[in-house]
């Protein structure tokens, strides 16, 4: 939702438009005169500019009409038929914009000044004295001589109307309205006194009077003002289709009121029609260029539909408007810390608290970032700071838990909620009342999940149970927080040993989560549900099963992971394609089946697709949560060593997840009971796997047999899409070497030079210096047939589409643009670089995404790409061995296996043999050559060992291949 940006009333300037100067009568100035002075008195505000506007419209410029003013002044004789002249001229003159208004205000005080005075009574001296202490900003003097002119003079409309404004300036709103009620009781039909009465109603937040206010006004006079005002008390009271209508009424009248404009945007926006509201927004900016509210509106909406590069660039053009814009510099550190720049979000924040160091939303937002950088300490001094200014906010109480919870302060968290619960009250906000008592109990879900002692877990579940279910009594009045809890509740009773109430709640989940969905209005708000509470998909792909509907729980699962590929790669689309349970069967042959895993948060679910069986086979799960959570106890453990492994260079060779992975393999194969799986694959040679989530990281084919050909799949129809293409079988190659990117790789350099004189003459190759993004993305474009990247490629787990293959000069290709290109001719795609077969594990809308996936998503047939950081001697070997039993005639997975059989039990004999044949391969490269003879005799020194040097899975089992 944006930011309001309300104004009491309408900033109803004109947009510029360029006239040619013309010569102008004295009478034609005259009426332009006059028309200005009736514009000056029918207005209540005005903006810069505006007269500029008004007059070039008329084809007259202020200069001209100030020259023309002098001589007119000077003809005019003082006089009392001059009076009301003056008096108009004076209230022009006040406006204070430029020469025009300058001169204008020296004729009409003349003309004032010498006016033959009649004698006054009392009651008009008080007026004239209340006057003059209103225009001197004196509203306190004003009201008292108003009250002496109405002591005897009761029934002046006009002095009531004007003592109810002196009360509105003075925010004594209550005052104002009984003035106004004095002026109404004797004019009921007074236009301005419904308007200005409509104002201080919807200053007291009292909205719906305010609109009944308004409607009397516009009974009488339907102008511009009313309606724009209107509108405001709408939103206001959350009925935004009645203010996007009353905008429209304003701008019926005033085309060209940027105010207008602006502020039906943001009510376009809260109906969740943000295309309408970006082009209301745009309009704004069309008419008044430097709105840098509505720059800062513009960037909020964009930022809500998760286009934060493009939210930044709306929130720095306010910011170039107006530096000071506290809340602009705030709202750029959410969409950084949302891009993952958290560092750059904390100097964003900084930004926002140097301008105004008591602005508590850009602390809290600061500790958010904070907290994720780890840097926990630091987190809870700016939540902390946060809470010092408004000591009832729930979300900095909410996330100082957090932290709290994260230094294993575990007593101090449950404190620090209790705390907030005596701030965040529950008749007030019962929305933070029912987060902190969520964020309690997930305190105590914590201790149970890290507890030893099985008696003591159970303590921790019970009491987590107990207050995640006073949290109930607040949250199920709003949906999303509810869905959350639902979500801690099913968990936590699962941890209890009770299925059968986590199977209710399990039930009631997809009730509420399917309302919730239903009651979306736009499909990308639809898509960001369902990526929020992915597990309520999941949880329904387990209730069919549990239902005994297989194939439709497995069609259901499909469709869940075709849809996540569009959104990622291909945008949003309603009407995802995926296929019948008779459709994936098409991918079966007698010597083919596939094995596809469902793992949800509360079990693991493995179904096999034979030629021979006509439903699915489903693993039988006695202990479904506990082998989910073994699952993930594994997968965690993995993750935990594997990025301390990436990041540390040096002695990578001795790191527990290296020196462990074959041990870990070995665990992995047992959990997800591969034996079990092969059992039911006899005559089976070719096997496809498509995992889910986080098992598509890992060598599932390092654990099946050796006989098996593996090949991966994101999805079915992926698959199917593959199977309907024809892709010609080529040997023309397009080879980019290792683009120089200051890391000298010398192996793939030496495979980049055999490849060359393995293909040759059917291969194209763009060396270091030249592999740029232009160069490398206009010779894909050519449809050689293969592609092989020998390089870097680096991975984003936070936005996986962002993954690229690193080029020349700091260049790079990401997954989203290599998804775009038409690569349809190309049998094969080799990325001969680290972590290219990486997906994303953050959410359901990236788990299937990552360079693979956006070849296969670009047409190209066979993958072969790496899941880790692979050592670059072994690399080498195995694409060259590759290349030669593809070159022979073996198809891409196949090929792939029996390379990674043979380094896996080739001696160092048998590969010094080997290389000493390729040396005819570098004759075109003496230092290749050279280098290769250097390796020779590095290995021939090692010719005594008799274990297979690369052995280890860690050299072989990166590798996967990916396509049919």
């Amino acid at each position: 939702m944006f930011r309001n940006f309300w104004r009491k009333s309408g900033d109803c300037s004109k947009a510029e438009v360029e006239h040619s100067p013309s010569q102008s009568s004295s009478v034609d100035y005259e009426m332009v005169l006059f028309a200005l002075l009736d514009e000056v008195e029918r207005r209540s505000e005005f903006s810069r500019g505006w007269i500029r506007g008004f007059l070039e419209l008329r084809g007259v410029t202020r200069e001209a009409l100030a020259e023309w003013l002098r001589g007119f002044g000077e003809r005019l004789q003082s006089g009392e038929e001059h009076q009301e002249l003056g008096e108009r001229l004076l209230r022009l003159g006040r406006l204070d914009e430029g020469e025009l208004c300058r001169v204008a205000g020296l004729i009409g005080g003349r003309l004032e000044r010498e006016c033959p005075q009649a004698p006054k009574d009392e009651a008009e001296a008080w007026w004239n004295r209340g006057n003059e202490c209103y225009r001197a900003g004196d509203f306190e003097g004003a009201i008292s001589s108003y009250d002496k002119v109405l002591n005897t003079k009761p029934d002046l409309p006009e002095i009531w109307i004007i003592r109810g404004i002196a009360f509105d300036h003075l925010g004594r709103y209550e005052d104002a309205i009984a003035s106004f009620d004095k002026v109404l009781d004797i004019k009921p039909d007074y236009h301005t006194a419904w308007l200005i009465r409509g104002d201080s109603l919807h200053n007291l937040g009292r909205d719906e009077e305010a609109v009944a206010s308004f409607d009397k006004a516009l009974d009488i006079n339907p102008d511009y003002q009313t309606w724009y005002n209107r509108g405001i008390s709408l939103h206001n009271l959350g009925r935004n289709e009645e203010a996007v209508a009353s905008f429209d009424k304003a701008l019926d009248i005033e085309s060209d009121s940027h105010a207008a404009w602006h502020n039906r945007g943001i009510s376009l926006d809260n109906l969740g029609r943000h295309e309408d509201a970006m082009a209301s927004l745009d309009k704004a900016l069309d008419i008044k260029s430097d709105l840098h509210e509505a720059w800062f509106n513009r960037g909020i909406l964009l930022h809500n539909l998760d286009q934060y590069e493009d939210a930044m660039a709306s929130l720095d053009k306010a910011l170039d408007i107006n530096p000071d814009y506290y809340a602009a510099w705030h709202s750029r550190g959410i969409s950084l810390h949302d891009l993952g720049r958290y560092e750059e979000a904390i100097t964003s924040f900084d930004k926002a608290l140097d301008i105004n160091p008591d602005y508590y939303a850009a602390w809290t937002s600061r500790g958010n970032s904070l907290n994720i950088l780890d840097r926990y300490e630091e987190a809870i001094t700016s939540l902390d700071k946060a809470l010092d200014i408004k000591s009832d906010l729930y979300e900095a109480w909410f996330n100082r838990g957090i932290s709290l919870d994260n230094l294993g302060r575990h007593e101090e968290a449950i404190s620090n909620y209790d705390q907030g619960l005596t701030c965040v009250l529950k008749e007030a906000n019962p929305e933070g009342w029912g987060n902190l008592q969520r964020g309690k109990g997930n305190i105590y879900f914590y201790q149970a999940q890290n507890s030893q002692n099985i008696r003591t877990s159970k303590i921790y579940y019970s009491q987590a149970v107990t207050v995640y279910n006073t949290a109930r009594q607040t949250l199920e009045s709003f949906p999303r927080f509810y869905l959350e809890l639902i979500q801690n509740l099913i968990t936590t009773y699962i941890g209890l040993g009770d299925s059968e109430t986590a199977d209710q709640w399990r039930i009631k989940g997809l009730e509420v989560f399917r309302q919730l969905l239903n009651a979306q209005s736009t499909p990308l708000q639809k898509r960001n549900l369902e990526t929020k509470f992915s597990s309520f998909s999941r949880i329904a792909i387990d209730r069919l099963l549990a239902q005994g509907e297989t194939i439709v729980a497995l069609e259901t699962a499909e469709r869940y992971k075709n849809r996540c590929l569009t959104w990622i790669l291909d945008e949003w689309k309603e009407q995802v394609i995926s296929p019948s349970y008779a459709e994936i069967l098409q991918l079966l042959d007698p010597q083919t089946a596939i094995v596809y895993w469902h793992f949800s948060d509360e079990s693991l679910t493995t179904f096999i697709l034979t030629p021979t069986s006509e439903d699915p086979i489903v693993l039988e799960n006695p202990l479904p949560y506990d082998r989910a959570k073994k699952l993930q106890s594994w997968i965690k453990s993995w993750n935990t060593q594997y990025n301390d492994y990436r990041t540390k260079k040096a002695n990578q060779a001795d790191h527990s997840w290296r020196k462990a992975l074959s041990t870990q393999l070995t665990k992995l194969k047992e959990l997800l009971q591969i034996q079990t799986i092969e059992s039911h694959l006899p005559n089976i040679q070719n096997l496809i796997l498509l995992p889910h989530r986080d098992l598509h990281r890992f060598p599932l084919h390092a654990l099946f047999s050796e006989s098996l050909t593996v090949s991966y799949l994101p999805s079915i129809q992926i698959g199917l899409n593959l199977n309907s293409r024809s892709s010609d079988r080529t040997s023309f190659l397009l080879n980019v070497e290792d683009p120089d990117r200051g890391n000298s790789m010398p192996f793939a350099q030496l495979e980049s030079v055999i490849l060359k004189a393995m293909f040759a003459p059917n291969t194209f190759s763009i060396p270091p210096e030249k592999s740029d993004r232009a160069t490398v993305e206009s010779a894909l474009k050519t449809h050689h047939g293969i592609f092989h990247f020998t390089g870097h490629a680096n991975y984003n787990d936070r936005k996986p589409e962002n993954s690229e293959l690193a080029l020349k000069n700091s260049d790079t290709l990401t997954a989203k643009e290599i998804s775009s290109l038409d690569l349809k001719n190309y049998h094969l795609v080799i990325l001969s670089a680290c972590e290219t077969a990486l997906n994303g594990t953050q959410s359901i809308d990236t788990e299937y995404v990552g360079l693979t996936s956006a070849f296969l998503q670009a047409g190209v047939s066979h993958i072969i790409s790496t899941l880790w950081t692979v050592e670059e001697a072994s690399n080498a070997y195995l694409m060259i061995r590759f290349y030669q039993f593809w070159q022979a005639g073996q198809e891409s997975a196949i090929a792939l296996r029996s390379a990674q059989n043979w380094l896996r039990t080739c001696s160092n004999a048998a590969l010094a043999q080997w290389l000493k044949d390729l040396l005819p391969k570098t004759e075109s490269d003496p230092g290749a050559q050279e280098y290769l003879r250097s390796c020779i005799q590095s290995i021939e020194c090692k010719i005594d060992e008799t274990d297979p040097p690369y052995r280890d899975p860690y050299y072989w089992a990166a590798f996967t291949h990916t396509g049919l």
